[in-house]
């Protein structure tokens, strides 16, 4: 599953940031977005490996990744609007009706 869900980041991702930053600092956003998801990768298969090693078990793993992403999903749904520039997406949509 994870890799399924990593597929829509890997696309569409680059696509954003290619429309949205500005071309000063383009190539710094654009390999790190692509580097983020194989750096998850190896760091989860050693937090995992961790986890077997020292509790026999690798559920944990998951358990503490589950933990994690419902930590910053609720992180992220207090972020205030102003900082969410959604206007810029709405005027371009505009734009290609024209």
């Amino acid at each position: 599953m994870c890799g399924f869900f990593q597929v829509n980041i890997s696309i569409f991702k680059p696509l954003f940031v290619d429309t949205f930053s500005t071309s000063r600092n383009i190539s710094y956003r654009m390999s790190s977005i692509l580097l983020t998801p194989s750096i998850g990768v190896l760091g989860g298969y050693g937090i995992t490996g961790y986890f077997i090693m020292k509790y026999e078990d690798w559920r944990l793993s998951f358990s503490i990744m589950s933990v994690m992403m419902f930590a910053m999903a609720g992180f992220l749904s207090t972020v205030p609007s102003k900082f969410l520039n959604l206007n810029k997406v709405q005027e371009m949509k505009r734009m290609r009706k024209k």
